[in-house]
């Protein structure tokens, strides 16, 4: 029985990793075209931080997503779970790259980010299984 235990744990532990992953690799991915975004269209730095934003809110609802869709049960939960540990992620890269300390904008990045992450997980769970036409 312990060893069946510990293989769910591990199940579980590799459902939310690749989420997570993947979240991150989407949001790697609008960071990118939001940069060339603002390259092409020489747009001001100001827009540099809403589209920060949204880059992590868009990853976060992806990593939610493949999460909830996995496991199969408690969308809301395993999208807040998922949204918490993004935004610890990308917070402690924040804090490594930018050296400053936690603001009232930190807040409202964990705000977005949960909120997101929540409908990302109520979103996969509720997606039905293959459609055959």
């Amino acid at each position: 029985m312990p060893n069946e235990r510990k293989e769910a744990f591990k199940d579980k532990y590799m459902i939310y990793l690749k989420g997570i992953v993947s979240g991150l690799v989407v949001t790697a991915i609008f960071v990118v075209l939001f940069s060339l975004l603002m390259l092409f269209l020489d747009l001001n730095y100001k827009f540099a931080a809403p589209f920060a934003t949204v880059s992590v809110a868009a990853g976060s609802f992806v990593a939610a997503f493949i999460t909830a869709k996995s496991i199969g049960n408690r969308g809301y939960l395993v999208g807040a779970a998922v949204g918490i540990i993004v935004f610890l992620i990308v917070t402690i890269i924040a804090l490594i790259v930018n050296k400053s300390g936690v603001s009232n904008n930190t807040l409202f990045h964990f705000i977005i980010i949960t909120l997101s992450s929540v409908l990302g997980g109520i979103m996969g769970v509720n997606k039905k299984g293959k459609k055959y036409i």
